[in-house]
């Protein structure tokens, strides 16, 4: 999700997702959020990480700041040390950061 390039369209287009490549497009945020992250270390000041990815995604603030808090390994703190709980009240004065322990995926199921 944030590969896109809009120097490479040629003309002014309007970017709309039908809801499965909306959804895909979410969880391709949940990956690429934490990449960007720490290559900057672990943590970033939100207006520096708006800076650094809404030239490069088309994705809605809204889907990004909920693929923050939906997250397991990412946290949004505010300046006053408190944790986000709602997408709607970030802002640019919070802290992104990666969580010092990360989470652990299992399969569901296991084929034997």
């Amino acid at each position: 999700m944030l590969a896109h390039d809009p120097e490479e369209e040629k003309k002014l287009t309007l970017y709309l997702f039908d809801s499965s490549a909306r959804e895909e497009a979410k969880g391709q945020l949940l990956e690429d959020i934490p990449r960007i992250i720490s290559e900057f270390g672990d943590a970033l000041n939100m207006g520096d990480f708006y800076n650094r990815i809404y030239n490069h995604t088309p994705a809605h603030s809204d889907d990004i700041h909920i693929a923050m808090l939906e997250n397991p390994d990412i946290e949004v703190v505010t300046k006053a040390g408190g944790t986000r709980r709602k997408p709607g009240q970030i802002n640019i004065f919070d802290t992104i950061k990666l969580k010092s322990q990360k989470s652990f995926s299992f399969p569901l199921s296991i084929k034997k």
